[in-house]
């Protein structure tokens, strides 16, 4: 068995490889929405707003999934989301 401070590194590794990944993918979905440059300085304005705003927005959530992430017998089929999913889906409205 693996020292446990050999399992922290990897799920560091592993965590910052997939924060790396979430960018390109991101950078790569915003390229196919084809915006004007105006239309991506507001999104990104309209991002920065709502992070800011109640200081920080979801930051506990966020640091709380890394937490739950570094747990050693973490998996994400216990975190049932469906009713985050849900309410998010009802407040954007039908396609």
């Amino acid at each position: 068995m693996a020292s446990p401070r050999i399992e922290v590194r990897k799920r560091v590794i592993a965590t910052s490889q997939r924060i790396g990944w979430w960018m390109v993918a991101t950078r790569a979905l915003m390229k196919q929405e084809n915006l004007t440059a105006e239309e991506a300085r507001h999104h990104r304005a309209r991002a920065c707003e709502l992070r800011s705003r109640e200081g920080g927005g979801d930051r506990g959530l966020i640091e709380q999934a890394f937490a739950d992430h570094l747990r050693r017998d973490f998996h994400p089929d216990p975190n049932h989301n469906c009713e985050l999913a849900r309410s998010f889906l009802e407040s954007v409205g039908p396609a």
